[in-house]
């Protein structure tokens, strides 16, 4: 590592160290016990995390039970808990079960199970005032709270987060919190429950009143926020109007503080340490793998192979017919993606099929290409791909994908949680081979296409852009048919952090290609890290 390169390194990672303590230590109000664990009544391990006001000694405290969405998990909604607990509050955010860190499976059981099983955490505390409680939903939460709190009188208020509600359920003192570009909630749905609830006509609700009465346990407030489905539970309007909320109904307060601790700079060095802790993981990276790999000379087979192969002539064809080639055959190759149905995690065969049309699009237009315009047999070609790489290589790869997926962890991990269960680390070794299949697939396509990556900054940006831009374009179709096919936007979500990731994987692709000439090293580094953050995200 040149000295440049060492400097660049020293900033990143002295940058992602501090941001990554700032982020632990923020707010000083309140002490934080992380990834607790209890038993629910049918036996399901449940994982949550409590945020508790600091220097409060008094017996009777008012506590909060947060719940998560589908997909998600209990770190998804940490700035609202600690916004409550530096105003007072005791809260519990947990995992459900199939999600996060928890036990058991989605399908398996009515999830106010585990809201119960925190309940009883609370109780068993014995400075909770247990008749006085409150609870947020998020989405799915969201419906498990109208369910339960209809009938436990224990539960004094609710905020319904991005979740529509249902006519049967009656919980006390609702706040309703609402996207205006919400793509999953429809927002007729929410004024009919408010109707049905209130007697308020739907046309005539009005965001912002409250109707009902605190002091009867009847009042329902509606509050519209700038935010999509997603991102609700980091709207800094979200979080101060569900404080405000809980003050008012749990604590009679008139006249609830409105400050704010900047939550938004909280996630700007949230994303500061992602950002520097992956730039300074891609340059150490490449280090080490420049200085340990085994880095094969080519023998007389492979220079035959080589000789054959015009990386110009298959670049200009490739730029021009990728797009009415390769990304029309993606939509039928997401059937080699369904085999993993097999397989019981079903949003983590999701996202495997999302991702196989793309590959399999790649592989096949890749054969035909090498074996009808250069005259290479694809078998032999794969053969000395695979003979570039080592076991010291192989290992190097997965060593470099869990100690990326530790850098994400630490980091971006903080509020979007990416820590698997352990029921889910079995399975997660049967979907690796899926997405090291997807993973070799679209870098052996585009390492073959574009060989040595561009030496110049603006050369390599341009490339990375364009070869990003030519795996993300297919995936967006994909969803976009699956969203006409289903009538439903809630798939649009995976766009999201599917786009980042797609980036850092070519990112690391063209990098360690640089300077180890292995295209398998790459692909199992990007693979490991994809699994495991994938099916950290994904319900069993």
């Amino acid at each position: 590592m040149n000295r440049k390169k060492l400097i660049v390194f020293l900033i990143c990672s002295g940058a992602f160290v501090s941001c990554v303590l700032t982020i632990n230590l923020l707010p000083t109000g309140i002490t934080k016990s992380l990834n607790n664990c209890t038993l629910t009544s049918d036996g399901v391990k449940i994982y949550y995390d409590l945020f508790i006001p600091k220097d409060d000694t008094s017996t009777n405290k008012t506590g909060i039970i947060l719940g998560h969405g589908i997909m998600v998990n209990k770190q998804f909604l940490r700035t609202i808990a600690m916004d409550l607990a530096n105003h007072g509050f005791v809260v519990a955010a947990l995992d459900f079960r199939g999600h996060g860190r928890s036990g058991g499976g989605l399908g398996t059981g009515n999830i106010t199970t585990d809201i119960i099983a925190i309940k009883n955490v609370l109780s068993l505390r014995g400075d909770i005032n247990m008749s006085n409680l409150g609870y947020l939903g998020y989405s799915m939460g969201g419906g498990a709270g109208f369910q339960l709190l209809t009938s436990d009188s224990d539960f004094r208020a609710m905020v319904s987060l991005a979740s529509s509600g249902s006519s049967p359920y009656n919980p006390p003192n609702l706040l309703i919190l609402h996207g205006k570009i919400d793509e999953v909630v429809n927002y007729q749905d929410v004024l009919q429950y408010i109707e049905n609830r209130t007697g308020i006509s739907a046309e005539n609700v009005q965001p912002g009143m409250i109707y009902g009465s605190i002091t009867d346990g009847n009042a329902t407030k509606l509050i519209l926020s700038n935010t999509d489905h997603l991102f609700a539970p980091y709207s800094l309007n979200n979080i101060l109007e569900t404080r405000i909320w809980f003050l008012q109904t749990l604590k009679n307060v008139n006249n609830p503080p409105t400050e704010m601790m900047n939550y938004g700079l909280l996630l700007v060095f949230v994303l500061l340490a992602t950002s520097t802790g992956i730039s300074a993981f891609i340059l150490v990276a490449a280090f080490f793998v420049k200085k340990l790999s085994i880095q094969k000379s080519e023998n007389e087979e492979a220079l035959a192979i080589l000789e054959k192969i015009s990386q110009k002539d298959l670049r200009k064809q490739v730029i021009k017919s990728y797009w009415y080639i390769v990304v029309p055959l993606s939509i039928p190759g997401v059937l080699f993606g369904a085999f993993s149905f097999v397989l019981p995690i079903y949003f983590m065969s999701l996202i495997v099929i999302l991702l196989s049309g793309n590959a399999a699009a790649s592989f096949f237009y890749l054969w035909y290409l090498l074996k009808k315009k250069h005259n290479v047999k694809f078998g032999r070609f794969l053969g000395y791909i695979f003979r570039k790489s080592s076991i010291r290589n192989v290992i190097i790869g997965i060593g470099l994908g869990l100690i990326l997926y530790a850098v994400l962890g630490l980091s971006i991990g903080y509020i979007f949680g990416i820590v698997p269960g352990v029921n889910k680390w079995g399975w997660a070794a049967f979907y690796w081979i899926f997405m090291f299949l997807i993973v070799f697939s679209n870098t052996l396509f585009f390492r073959t296409i574009y060989g040595d990556p561009n030496k110049t900054f603006s050369g390599k940006f341009k490339e990375l852009g364009l070869v990003t831009a030519m795996s993300f374009i297919p995936i967006t179709i994909i969803v976009l048919i699956s969203v006409a096919i289903f009538r439903s936007l809630f798939n649009i979500q995976f766009l999201i952090p599917m786009f980042p990731l797609i980036l850092l994987i070519n990112a690391i692709a063209i990098k360690l290609y640089n300077v180890s000439r292995d295209i398998v090293l790459s692909s199992l580094l990007n693979s490991v890290m994809l699994t495991i953050f994938a099916i950290s995200l994904s319900f069993l």
